[in-house]
């Protein structure tokens, strides 16, 4: 089979996952720390939903590296319903808290900073912004600053739910992240020498064959999706789609 047809089956398998969990779930029910686990879950899904759907956008449309940046989020994404899953009680209440602590620490870093128009409007709802304050000083503690909900950094992440996830942070997460950041290892992505001497610009839409690219895509975008289905008490469901997904991976020419 060709590159560009595994690709293609891949990204089908991803969207029909998809848009099974849409279709699946209708409502969300239970005692309250189901139903902020479940909507935890289920907005965590619903961003890499869309993220997916965007990635398969810019690969279609011949932007590989982008795509692949893209990619990137599903796996922090994918990451953080690992850890949601883990202890879904404590952990749903802190993923859902973790709100007005942001919004709070954006409203004194843009003191601080001397956004005055953003700060003049936000203290121009005096009432609400003391409810937030409120809030903020109840439960700031249970939050390190510039780091994530769960207390920590994306590699303490990864590095907590086992040696698969820290080895795709190592390896993986370091190529996608040179690709956000603009890199110096990157730029080979970009400008490459011609055998007969002088230089390419590669700035343009281009098809590539890379299937490392929609693969990892569709690897954190299924495991998302099928803890989500967990979540709901669908998951079996979602076997068939990992199934054809690895039957993909497994006749990958070694390497890729």
């Amino acid at each position: 089979m060709k590159a560009q047809e595994q690709i293609e089956q891949m990204f089908e398998i991803g969207m029909d996952l998809g848009e099974k969990i849409v279709g699946n779930v209708k409502e969300i029910s239970g005692t309250l720390d189901e139903f902020v686990y479940k909507g935890a879950m289920f907005t965590i899904f619903l961003k890499a939903y869309k993220t997916y759907q965007a990635t398969i956008t810019l690969w279609k449309a011949g932007f590989p590296e982008d795509a692949f940046v893209l990619a990137r989020t599903l796996f922090e994404l994918s990451l953080q319903a690992r850890y949601l899953a883990e202890d879904p009680k404590a952990r749903g209440r802190l993923y859902a808290s973790h709100d007005p602590v942001l919004r709070y620490r954006l409203y004194l870093d843009c003191k601080k900073a001397g956004i005055q128009n953003v700060v003049s409007g936000i203290e121009g709802h005096a009432a609400e912004l003391a409810e937030l304050k409120k809030q903020y000083e109840s439960l700031k503690n249970d939050y390190a600053e510039h780091k994530g909900w769960w207390g920590h950094s994306i590699a303490w992440l990864a590095r907590h739910l086992g040696p698969e996830m820290e080895k795709r942070y190592v390896m993986i997460y370091w190529m996608q992240s040179n690709l956000v950041h603009s890199a110096v290892t990157a730029g080979t992505k970009y400008l490459h020498e011609e055998a007969t001497g002088g230089l390419k610009a590669c700035c343009y839409p281009s098809v590539s064959d890379d299937v490392k690219y929609p693969m990892e895509a569709t690897l954190y975008f299924l495991d998302v999706a099928g803890r989500v289905a967990g979540a709901f008490e669908f998951g079996d469901e979602t076997k068939e789609y990992t199934d054809r997904f690895q039957k993909i991976v497994d006749e990958l020419p070694k390497g890729r």
